[in-house]
């Protein structure tokens, strides 16, 4: 069970980067016991918060394609592109990779991904990045981070390949980043899962 005590605030002469508004007096959750104070994760916080996405996009990629997402950065934004996770059915190999400063066709095309807010009480907030998968692409970019799924043996049909990075990357506003996931086999087809998550601040 918990109880709440009221605590003086710190002195603070910036605004609170969860959106909170700073008054004198704070409310802090205490556990009646042992008046230990709870704590949560940032990532937690954001998505109470209501600055946290996410989406999962599934492709199946023939020998040698890939699937390349695109996410555009506006001004003033301030994204922490905190992880994303990988899965793939194992029957071939997978390459992941990240690049910074992709050059988008002067006709782009491609699919619009919506974006999801995890936060789903009352009317969530949109994303500020234009996501989209196949889009055409002149030039890839920098190369920032690379993960690879290996294929697995035709027998072990539970151990699907899986990876996740938990490190976060903090998006420059007015860029383009590129994350493709390429079947880098030479036979055979596999299906594949992204499914990123970030969180999105003002005053870059």
């Amino acid at each position: 069970m918990l109880w709440w005590k009221v605590t003086p605030m710190p002195e603070v002469h910036n605004s609170n980067p969860l959106g909170f508004g700073i008054s004198p007096f704070y409310l802090v959750p205490i556990e009646r016991v042992t008046n230990g104070v709870p704590i949560i994760d940032t990532n937690h916080a954001q998505i109470h918060a209501g600055n946290a996405f996410s989406f999962a996009k599934h492709q199946s990629l023939a020998a040698g394609a890939s699937l390349d997402v695109t996410f555009e950065v506006p001004a003033g934004a301030y994204v922490h592109f905190q992880a994303f996770d990988v899965v793939s059915d194992g029957l071939n190999e997978l390459t992941v990779k990240l690049y910074e400063g992709t050059t988008l066709n002067a006709t782009p095309g491609g699919t619009a991904i919506t974006p999801v807010n995890r936060h789903r009480v009352g009317t969530p907030e949109s994303s500020v990045l234009t996501v989209k998968h196949g889009a055409t692409i002149d030039a890839d970019g920098t190369e920032l981070d690379e993960m690879f799924l290996p294929k697995v043996s035709s027998g072990a049909v539970k151990n699907m390949a899986t990876k996740g990075d938990s490190i976060e990357w903090i998006l420059k506003p007015e860029e383009v980043y590129l994350l493709r996931l390429e079947n880098t086999g030479t036979t055979t087809a596999l299906v594949a899962v992204v499914r990123p998550f970030w969180y999105e601040e003002g005053g870059a």
